[in-house]
């Protein structure tokens, strides 16, 4: 992949985590990017290098995905690495990744008590985005001052994550006495 083509999944993926009104799907990742301004930006050689290590469109948007989820910066190779292994190993085994995770840190169901698990660290986006889908906590979540960004980050993860809903359905049935 060309590091021009590698730019624009960069911004497409970027602008979809950050921009209120840019959605990645309904915009079919397309951005607004000419090749004589990529050629004057300082980001032109780490895009080649990153184009050449992606085989395909899936290899880059999943590498900033991953980037934009973990906040790791794409210019610190070593950074950003970690976090696309990280979001690689937890797709492999979303479902039992989500579950685990429930099971490990027994959250309450309040959406406010869910942002903060989340801030600290101690509830990943991964398993927030199931209990969204589940009980539709995210809007609560946006209308809060302090929390608004962690729900507009479960929003637009959304459609990335991938797993059994109705096995998480059944343990929410089944631990909290909730129907999903």
């Amino acid at each position: 992949m060309d590091g021009f083509s590698t730019y624009k999944y960069y911004l497409a993926m970027k602008f979809h985590f950050t921009v209120k009104g840019y959605d990645v799907f309904k915009h079919q990742g397309r951005v607004r990017a000419n090749q004589k301004n990529y050629e004057e930006k300082n980001l032109r050689v780490r895009m080649e290098q990153l184009g050449r290590r992606f085989s395909s469109a899936k290899d880059a948007v999943s590498f900033f995905l991953a980037c934009n989820l973990y906040d790791a910066d794409v210019f610190n190779d070593s950074d950003a690495t970690q976090a696309h292994a990280k979001w690689k190993k937890r797709t492999e085994m979303m479902t039992q990744f989500i579950l685990d995770e429930l099971s490990d840190v027994r959250p309450s169901l309040e959406p406010l008590s869910i942002a903060k698990l989340v801030s600290g660290g101690q509830l990943s986006y991964e398993t927030a985005v199931a209990l969204n889908r589940a009980l539709g906590i995210a809007q609560k979540i946006q209308e809060d001052f302090i929390y608004s960004k962690i729900g507009d980050k479960i929003t637009k993860l959304d459609k990335f994550v991938r797993y059994d809903e109705s096995k998480i359905e059944k343990f929410i049935q089944e631990e909290y006495g909730q129907t999903a």
